[in-house]
């Protein structure tokens, strides 16, 4: 999965269903959801930067995220959102019978 850089955070260029099917594929991973705020944040603090950039998947969840990413690298990402992701994890976890762990 390619990564641009936004705020100095590294953002997956991805859609829901990409991380829906990596969440029903693989253990353990972490995904941050990433709007417009935690940017703002994480670029003002590097601890804070490099927790975010130590997760395996960093979506674009804000609109002006996901256009920034459409904008600077022209990869017509559209926005990833929280909501939609855990929804679509858990209609494929329901097909496949898995379970899942959701913090946050």
């Amino acid at each position: 999965m390619d990564t641009v850089l936004i705020l100095n955070t590294n953002i997956n260029v991805t859609s829901v269903d990409e991380v829906a099917n990596l969440l029903q594929k693989r253990e353990s991973l972490t995904v941050a959801v990433c709007n417009t705020n935690t940017l703002v944040r994480s670029y003002r603090d590097k601890k804070l930067q490099d927790k975010i950039n130590d997760f395996d998947i960093r979506v674009p969840d804000g609109f002006p995220v996901a256009k920034a990413s459409n904008i600077l690298y022209k990869n017509k990402q559209n926005r990833v959102d929280g909501y939609n992701i855990f929804h679509k994890t858990i209609e494929k976890g329901i097909e496949n019978n898995l379970t899942h762990y959701f913090f946050g």
